[in-house]
């Protein structure tokens, strides 16, 4: 059985991949062009580091706290996570609102004030998916609460995964690791092999390829 230590250590290799993560998002969204090509063009992927980040450490904490007390405190970790969480997304929400009243068209007011709600409950991910907005088009550029698509994810995650993790250890804790790596393993073939992947691909090459063609005409 693998033993967990009740302690979670500072790690400063984890801090520095979260600085990678942070600066390839930023320069991604810088749009740098040099010899006029966009260099950082998967500067995204620096969202996929955190959500591998954050699945680490949630899972540290709950390991750690089911092998030392043999039980988990949901109402400590979801506080945890609020207090975390919930006061820097108010602020955000309340400096945006009055340039969003100003700056914006009522209809589109309309559709921000859906989107911060849905943010307060973690749900933007579904909102954006469903109003059918490309994360990086023009249009994006009206929404500011787009971003929180990754916030959304991130929740759903607190949410399942310690309920997911208390039932496989309190009925199958000598395969733990084993019954999660599989699971992991299914979701994503899953998420691979869905209808709404390969239309993303389709819609992402054919923006790749009016980008390339923008570029090569300026």
């Amino acid at each position: 059985m693998v033993r967990i230590p009740s302690k979670l250590l500072y790690r400063p290799e984890v801090d520095g991949l979260r600085a990678i993560a942070v600066i390839s998002v930023v320069l991604y969204h810088a749009q740098f062009s040099v010899f006029g090509l966009d260099w950082f063009q998967g500067g995204f992927i620096g969202v996929d580091i955190f959500f591998v980040i954050s699945g680490y450490l949630i899972t540290r904490i709950i390991l750690s706290e089911l092998y030392e007390t043999g039980a988990f405190s949901f109402s400590n970790f979801y506080e945890r996570r609020t207090r975390r969480i919930l006061p820097v997304l108010f602020l955000v929400i309340i400096v945006a609102t009055p340039f969003a009243w100003l700056q914006i068209l009522p209809l589109a007011f309309v559709e921000y004030a859906q989107s911060v709600l849905t943010s307060i409950f973690f749900g933007s991910n579904f909102f954006f998916y469903f109003s059918t907005t490309e994360y990086g088009s023009e249009s994006a550029l009206l929404k500011p609460f787009l971003h929180t698509w990754s916030l959304g994810v991130e929740e759903q995650f607190y949410l399942a995964f310690p309920v997911v993790s208390l039932v496989v250890y309190k009925f199958f804790k000598d395969h733990f690791f084993a019954i999660l790596i599989c699971l992991t393993l299914h979701i994503k073939l899953v998420v691979l092999t869905s209808p709404s992947q390969s239309i993303q691909k389709k819609e992402m090459s054919s923006i790749n390829s009016k980008h390339i063609s923008l570029q090569q005409h300026s």
